[in-house]
């Protein structure tokens, strides 16, 4: 990338993989738009005694009937990913402050040792 005065910036990875994801999701959009005209067109054909407009009227209406089932289950998905990254996130953090705990316990319970070892040995003397 070219910043003002010519000089060249190494690319930033969260625009990289935002612009990526970006990208991705416009051209599943547009794989599903072509899909759905197909599937569409492929059940037209099967009604060979609709007139043109009428046939043209159907495989609009299914079309977008698909196109608006597949935008449900998409975001359907993502709604549940979406929970998932929360219940993955609270979990991990519990662990982690599980894990914090014990090893501050670990250490405190060392330190006792030594100085109780200390405190022996400096008596002992």
């Amino acid at each position: 990338m070219t910043v003002p005065g010519g000089a060249q910036r190494p690319p930033n990875p969260r625009e990289t993989a935002a612009g990526l994801a970006d990208l991705q999701g416009y051209l599943m959009a547009q794989a599903t738009v072509r899909e759905a005209q197909v599937r569409a067109t492929a059940f037209a054909d099967a009604l060979p005694w609709l007139t043109t407009a009428e046939r043209e009227d159907v495989v609009r209406r299914y079309a977008d009937d698909d196109i608006a089932r597949t935008r449900a289950a998409w975001q359907s998905v993502a709604h549940r990913a979406d929970e998932l990254r929360g219940e993955y996130t609270d979990r991990y953090d519990q662990l982690r402050r599980r894990l914090l705990r014990r090893h501050a316990l670990a250490l405190l319970l060392t330190a006792t040792v030594l100085l109780a070892a200390g405190t022996l040995l400096g008596l002992a003397r």
